[in-house]
């Protein structure tokens, strides 16, 4: 595991390093504090230093674990960004073996 983090509302993960170019596993998990439809979640992987996202993906009107992958990291230092609104969240980043 690369990093875990948790939380509510927009905050950005603790960065984490990528030795060599990696594919990435994204785990969202998501609990609504209101009606579905005022949930959602947007997260964006960016690398430390950088200001344009390299990857994104988004949940909206919905609670649960999501999966999302994002293939061939380059090497480098990164951190994922999160905004969301009336839900809790955990995000997890593994590399997929």
């Amino acid at each position: 595991m690369l990093v875990r983090d948790r939380g509510s509302g927009s905050k950005e993960t603790p960065p984490f390093t990528l030795e060599a170019s990696s594919d990435l596993r994204i785990k969202i998990t998501i609990r609504a504090r209101a009606d579905l439809q005022y949930v959602a979640l947007t997260w964006y992987l960016y690398e430390v230093g950088e200001d344009i996202f390299y990857k994104w993906g988004s949940v909206r009107e919905e609670q649960g674990t999501f999966e999302f992958y994002a293939a061939a990291i380059p090497r480098g230092n990164w951190y994922i960004e999160i905004n969301s609104a009336n839900c809790n969240w955990e995000i997890t980043v593994e590399k997929v073996t």
